[in-house]
């Protein structure tokens, strides 16, 4: 998998339920060598997390790191429903 690299360092959101405890961890390890990327944690509940999975930080990042495969399928719904608002005239068609 290629990652697209708009700066420096790769942008990796780090997902688990409460953006408290395995989030931040796997975001600690993947910001220090030898990863060094830029990272956020979030967590999918929003009742208690810290800092909530949001359409504006799956769009900053690059690449999503998720601890559990409910995580992933709470991505996957916020993505869609973030593809599903978007007016028509953002997309590009054909050559530009």
């Amino acid at each position: 998998m290629t990652l697209r690299r708009c700066e420096k360092y790769t942008k990796v959101l780090c997902v688990c339920t409460a953006g408290m405890l395995r989030s931040p961890t796997m975001a600690w390890v993947l910001s220090n060598p030898p990863y060094d990327y830029d990272t956020r944690s979030c967590g999918i509940d929003d009742w208690c997390a810290l800092i909530p999975l949001t359409q504006s930080l799956l769009v900053w990042a690059d690449l999503v790191v998720c601890a559990e495969q409910e995580h992933k399928e709470q991505v996957k719904i916020q993505l869609k429903k973030y593809l599903l608002e978007r007016p028509m005239a953002e997309f590009k068609y054909g050559k530009s």
